[in-house]
């Protein structure tokens, strides 16, 4: 899931998207990461942030690096289990005017 309260910005202006899983486990929680575009991946080279969650698993990103027109950032969540690691990608898509 993924919300911001404005997805169409003003040039100048910080866009703010707040990020969470539909299930998580504060045990065992989720690491999320910021990403190179058109990445699907977590090598050093392409991780561009690592974000914590808070104690309701919500994690918070905000930004001033962007520019006029479509913009895309990239977020991984890895859930690091007992049996299996599993990572979700989600893509965040907001416009400054």
């Amino acid at each position: 899931m993924a919300s911001a309260k404005e997805w169409t910005i003003k040039n100048g202006q910080s866009f703010e998207v707040k990020l969470a899983s539909t299930a998580w486990n504060s045990q065992q929680p989720n690491e999320w990461f910021l990403v190179k575009e058109n990445k699907d991946s977590l090598t050093k080279d392409d991780i561009i942030d690592t974000l914590k969650q808070d104690v309701e698993g919500v994690v918070t990103f905000t930004t001033k690096h962007y520019k006029i027109g479509e913009n895309k950032l990239i977020f991984i969540s890895k859930l690091n289990s007992p049996t299996i690691n599993r990572m979700l990608s989600r893509e965040v898509v907001f416009y400054v005017k």
